[in-house]
Order: C-alpha cells, then sequence, then structure tokens
C-alpha cells in the first residue's frame, strides 16, 4: 500500500484546489502519519487526483485460489492467456503452508475455461475446477 492509500485509509481526503493539493482529517490524526506525509510523492498525489476527476477508478484484480496439485496447470493456462493480451499483470503468491497457489490477475472477468481446455485437452469446468 503507498503512503497516500494509508494516509486515505487513516482518514485523510485529499482533493485538488488549483494547482494546491489540499487534505483534511476525518478523526484524529494518528502518530505516524508526519512519517508518511514526510514520504508522499505529490507528484503521484497529484496525478491520483486528478485520473480520479477524469473519472478513472481503482480495479481490484482477481483473486484466483488454486489448490498445490493444480498449480502448474494454472500458470500455463494464465501465460496462455497472458501470450494473447488478457492480462495486464499477474501475481502469485505459494503459500506452502496451506497447499494452494493465490494468483491475482488484473483486469478482472477473463475467462480461463478455454486456456485450461487447451492446457488439458478436457473441460476444467465440468470437474468444478473453475
Amino acid at each position: 500500500m503507498t503512503e497516500f492509500e494509508q494516509l486515505e485509509a487513516m482518514g485523510y481526503r485529499f482533493r485538488l484546489e488549483g494547482e494546491q493539493i489540499r487534505y483534511r482529517i476525518v478523526g484524529t490524526p494518528p502518530p505516524h502519519a508526519a512519517e508518511l506525509f514526510a514520504r508522499l510523492d505529490r507528484a503521484q498525489v497529484r496525478h491520483i487526483l486528478e485520473a480520479r476527476a477524469a473519472g478513472y477508478t481503482v480495479v481490484k484484480p482477481d483473486v484466483l485460489v488454486v489448490p498445490w496439485p493444480d498449480r502448474y496447470r494454472y500458470m500455463a493456462a494464465i501465460k496462455a492467456a497472458q501470450l494473447d493480451g488478457k492480462f495486464i499483470s499477474v501475481q502469485v503468491v505459494y503459500r506452502k503452508s496451506t497447499r494452494e497457489c493465490v494468483y491475482y490477475l488484473t483486469p478482472p472477468g477473463v475467462d480461463l475455461q478455454p486456456y485450461l481446455k487447451e492446457v488439458t485437452g478436457h473441460d476444467a469446468a465440468a470437474e468444478g475446477l473453475c
């Protein structure tokens, strides 16, 4: 989470007034907020606020949790989808303790079913894997 996101989560509300970046706090300022303000990139804040004013929003990635034995099938399907230009970003977290892989796929809503069929040669949705 960026400094800007952390400050917003703490109750700070930012806005642009001409060339100035203004903020207000909802509630009591936390003690470590000054440290976050010191590291805050003002150009990045301006860019975010201008993008919001233009109607852009942050899109949360799809989260796909895959059992450990199926991780290579899904990696191959995700790679094939990515090579087709379906994903902008793919991040994976391996959880050995729970024996699963968690994939964060952006943009959300991409249907992996055709790619899973391509990789495995059978319908993964019919097996309850999708």
